[in-house]
């Protein structure tokens, strides 16, 4: 877990989907596109916190990134930069509630717990989520 800035998120992500990064624009600038060149455009919102999960990273978008699609990027980007990933856990059962990649490639089972303070997650160690 590390704050991780707009820029470096945005870099990343363009990296991973093969576009230029001026096409990763912010969730407001993202509903402003005219729908003629939306498609070419992700609109990411990152948001940070000093008392849970340090970096938030919602998104939208006309890129394919779907179940084994995001799992990818999501280990992707734990790898380059550093830090613990989450998507929610898609697969039909219901052992997780989240996957966890970790920057060392491994994947592990996660749920969110309440501290009362924004987002953060436990590891499970009953069941390990297949690695796609």
């Amino acid at each position: 877990k590390r704050k991780v800035s707009f820029e470096e998120v945005r870099e990343a992500m363009a990296q991973y989907l093969g576009i230029p990064s001026q096409y990763i624009v912010t969730l407001d600038d993202f509903w402003d596109i005219p729908k003629a060149d939306e498609s070419k455009y992700t609109g990411i919102e990152v948001s940070h916190s000093d008392e849970s999960y340090e970096t938030i990273v919602r998104g939208d978008g006309f890129h394919d990134l779907y179940e084994d699609k995001l799992a990818d990027m999501s280990r992707y980007l734990a790898a380059l930069l550093n830090t613990i990933t989450v998507i929610g856990y898609y697969l039909d059962d219901y052992r997780c509630e989240y996957i966890a990649y970790l920057p060392d490639g491994q994947a592990k089972c996660a749920f969110e717990v309440d501290h009362g303070h924004g987002f953060d997650i436990e590891f499970s160690s009953d069941f390990q989520p297949p690695l796609i």
